[in-house]
């Protein structure tokens, strides 16, 4: 209920609430993406502002797309997002 209340006060313009909202959840999107491969900070750090970019893409339909828990809508994007940021040797420029 906390979350769906959230949501509501987001969409109606209460930015604060829609950071409430992702603090809360952001352990369990950092746990989520490390399962799913995302290790090094950067490439979490950039997974996290395409995440942010995408709830606010879908934030006026957001809640006919959480039909159970908002917990479970981020693991699903961030299962979309992860193969993009999985662990890959980055390439240091030469001296």
């Amino acid at each position: 209920m906390r979350d769906r209340d959230l949501i509501g006060r987001w969409q109606r313009g209460a930015t604060e609430a829609g950071a409430a909202l992702m603090d809360h959840y952001a352990p369990f999107v950092r746990t989520v993406a490390r399962r799913l491969g995302v290790r090094d900070e950067r490439d979490f750090l950039d997974l996290w502002q395409d995440l942010l970019l995408r709830v606010l893409e879908h934030l006026p339909r957001l809640h006919k797309r959480v039909h159970r828990s908002f917990a479970g809508y981020l693991a699903w994007q961030v299962r979309d997002l992860a193969p993009r940021f999985r662990a890959q040797p980055r390439t240091e420029p030469a001296p």
